[in-house]
């Protein structure tokens, strides 16, 4: 079984909602876990954000912070609860197409041997020939000890970066990955943090 959760803060993004109910309805098991703002930090939150202002990102008031929290905090629970596959989504994602969902079905029956797939995210092709997904729209971890070992990586790394390059760095060093592109988050959408 896949644990399928959806990054939102109904009061701080809700512009976002309605695209959140779209994903809630496609979906019989799909639970949203709240994303963590300025206004929602607690106490408890409070060691990931020493850890990241010891190595990484440095402003408190930035978006890259609260969604690195966010993610942190889910994966935790993931490895707490010993879930062994579980799909994130973005609360701005949205279905590409209608044959999507038989898509889906098909890929994440198929493919469990893939440790994480990219369903949807912005790819792109370097220079130096090398191809980084900088931007994670969904994205699917298919076993727990990916997960563990990502949550480590995130507790070890000392790269001032974005969860989403994170990611992409974890993945080009210790990970094999996959790129299908199911679902998309709108462009031009930006942080709901930083843009107060």
């Amino acid at each position: 079984m896949i644990r399928k959760f959806i990054l939102h803060n109904e009061k701080e993004a809700p512009r976002r909602t309605e695209n959140v109910k779209k994903l809630l309805s496609m979906f019989d098991d799909i639970e949203v876990f709240e994303a963590v703002y300025p206004s929602n930090f607690k106490e408890e939150d409070k060691p990931i954000m020493d850890m990241i202002m010891k190595s990484r990102l440095g402003n408190k008031l930035d978006g890259y912070v609260y969604n690195y929290i966010t993610n942190f905090k889910l994966l935790k629970k993931c490895v707490d609860e010993k879930i062994d596959r579980v799909l994130i989504f973005e609360d701005d994602t949205e279905l590409i197409s209608f044959n999507t969902m038989e898509q889906f079905n098909l890929i994440t029956e198929n493919m469990k041997d893939i440790p994480i797939i990219y369903l949807g995210g912005r790819y792109w092709h370097r220079s130096n020939k090398t191809q980084d997904i900088l931007q994670t729209d969904a994205v699917l971890f298919n076993n727990s000890k990916v997960i563990k070992e990502l949550l480590d990586y995130l507790t070890e790394t000392k790269l001032p970066l974005a969860m989403d390059m994170l990611l992409n760095n974890f993945c080009k060093t210790r990970m094999n990955r996959l790129y299908i592109k199911l679902f998309q988050c709108p462009y031009g959408t930006r942080s709901t943090i930083i843009n107060r």
